[in-house]
């Protein structure tokens, strides 16, 4: 009898996990697989004028742009209430065999749809999330099912326009357009528009004998309408590709006229070319990543990026090996300013950090710091972090850092590394490392605090609030910087923010905070 009731508890436990599973990620016999050109061709049909050639590998996002189904060609674009849209029928060049989801679908909504279209079919569904326009991010939780998908995009279509977009994509220059970038402007960037406008490089083609380059555009608009290709009016006998001019300032894309830097991308479509990485600490992020969608991905990287913790994670807790505990999400929803002064760990992994030459707004990772986490690890008082500080020499002098996480001995290896260019010297005199306080006029602790920052020459250094003088933290600001590049790169590769990649910059600040790099890499990963 007892052996009847083990095998029984077997099978329906091993019915629960595969329910759970196909709950998750949907059932394991119906594979996904990029689509084949329908009836009418696809956008990697469309033919090219002699000599050109399509760009790049058939893979990731430009693979499935290409595959993007084209109705008939006597199909017209409508608008969502199937009244044709005359004024955008001179535009248009052929419609794509791709239904409308909600009458919110606009033209920015077009662009999230597809990258989340992309992502889903591709199975990265923690890659899935955008922000709104009051700076939260609207993250997918639900795996592979189909329904929940449809309706986490009706709920971002609400929530999400040319602005947010804006905010969370970085510029891209015109010589490295990709399929997949976006041509985007919002309303307060035009004062004679009433709204902002965005449409996609659905491909990009060159002729390799001379060099040159041609794209093509698709759209949505408002109010809603099918998703389309545009035409090239300018130019009949090339359309509907555009041809490109890489140094031009202004470029006239038929529906609007756009800058050169209002090419965007999609922040984790491709891996940022600015810095060398520290290939070490991805590999160690990367190994660690589990496929099981119940961890966060961010704890995943939290976790091998302070391995010496040994923490471990369960039902929304990290768990540190003597029993302490915190939470990962306290479940609060906050503003960007409380989620600077109040932040859990997951706020931590909610700020992009940009490694461009300007930040774009709010790009403040590594500002928002949960207290209860740090002083876990470093100590909870000045007396506690002290007990773990160690000298390190330092260009004419000597800095206290904490020896936890091996923090000294990444500093010491930066060290080694700069003594190698002694053009960068006037540079690197210590302007500061260990000191308990709490961040200027704010309510946490600074990085200082727990002997993981360091301050170098103010003499060459600059801050958000030197240059804009009274400005809040929901402001516009005017950058400046004027510590090399070379700096910061070494620094970098041994997992050390720039408080300069700041929107809020401070020039002078690096900080040791390896799951930052982690999950900027993970996260900017090549398709």
């Amino acid at each position: 009898m007892v052996r009847k009731l083990l095998i029984i508890f077997l099978i329906l436990s091993a019915v629960g996990c595969l329910s759970l599973l196909v709950y998750l990620y949907g059932p394991w016999w119906f594979k996904e697989v990029p689509a084949t050109d329908g009836p009418n061709g696809s956008v990697g049909t469309i033919g090219l004028p002699a000599g050109y050639e399509r760009i790049g590998e058939n893979t990731g996002f430009a693979a499935y742009l290409r595959d993007l189904p084209l109705a008939a060609d006597s199909v017209r674009v409508r608008r969502i209430n199937g009244q044709l849209a005359d004024s955008l029928l001179p535009y248009s060049y052929r419609v794509i065999d791709l239904p409308l989801l909600h009458r919110y679908e606009q033209c920015a909504d077009v662009c999230i749809r597809l990258r989340a279209e992309y992502l889903f079919r591709t199975r990265q569904f923690w890659k899935i999330h955008f922000e709104d326009t009051q700076y939260n991010t609207m993250r997918y939780y639900w795996g592979g099912r189909r329904s929940k998908f449809v309706t986490y995009l009706k709920f971002v279509y609400k929530f999400a326009n040319t602005e947010s977009l804006i905010r969370e994509m970085p510029q891209r220059p015109l010589s490295e357009m990709q399929p997949g970038d976006v041509f985007i402007y919002s309303a307060k960037d035009r004062a004679d528009k009433k709204y902002g406008h965005a449409i996609m490089v659905a491909d990009v083609a060159r002729n390799p004998a001379t060099g040159r380059k041609i794209f093509l555009l698709l759209q949505g608009s408002t109010p809603a309408c099918s998703i389309h290709i545009l035409k090239n009016r300018r130019d009949s006998l090339l359309s509907p590709w555009f041809e490109l001019d890489e140094d031009a300032s202004t470029l006239d894309l038929g529906t609007a006229t756009y800058f050169a830097n209002e090419l965007r991308y999609f922040r984790n479509s491709v891996l940022s070319p600015n810095y060398p990485r520290n290939v070490a600490l991805q590999s160690n992020i990367y190994e660690t990543i589990s496929s099981d969608s119940i961890v966060p991905k961010e704890i995943s990287v939290l976790l091998g990026a302070y391995p010496q913790q040994r923490m471990k994670y369960k039902d929304n807790e990290i768990i540190f090996p003597d029993g302490t505990t915190i939470p990962f999400d306290d479940g609060y929803e906050k503003s960007f300013e409380q989620m600077l002064d109040y932040s859990d760990v997951e706020d931590m992994f909610r700020l992009s950090y940009c490694r461009q030459d300007t930040p774009v707004y709010q790009s403040d990772a590594g500002r928002s710091r949960c207290d209860a986490f740090f002083k876990k690890m470093y100590g909870a008082s000045a007396d506690e972090v002290k007990r773990n500080l160690v000298s390190v020499d330092w260009f004419g002098g000597q800095v206290k850092f904490t020896r936890i996480n091996g923090a000294a001995d990444r500093l010491k290896e930066v060290a080694a590394e700069l003594a190698l260019h002694p053009e960068l010297a006037p540079y690197l005199p210590s302007a500061g490392s260990f000191y308990w306080r709490q961040v200027r006029g704010a309510q946490r602790q600074s990085a200082h605090s727990y002997g993981i920052a360091i301050d170098i020459n103010t003499e060459y250094s600059n801050y958000w609030l030197w240059t804009n003088k009274g400005a809040g933290e929901l402001d516009t600001l005017r950058y400046e910087n004027r510590i090399p590049h070379e700096i910061v790169e070494i620094f970098d590769r041994h997992g050390f923010i720039w408080g300069g990649h700041w929107y809020h910059y401070d020039t002078m600040h690096f900080e040791y905070r390896p799951e930052i790099l982690g999950w900027a890499s993970y996260l900017n990963k090549p398709n």
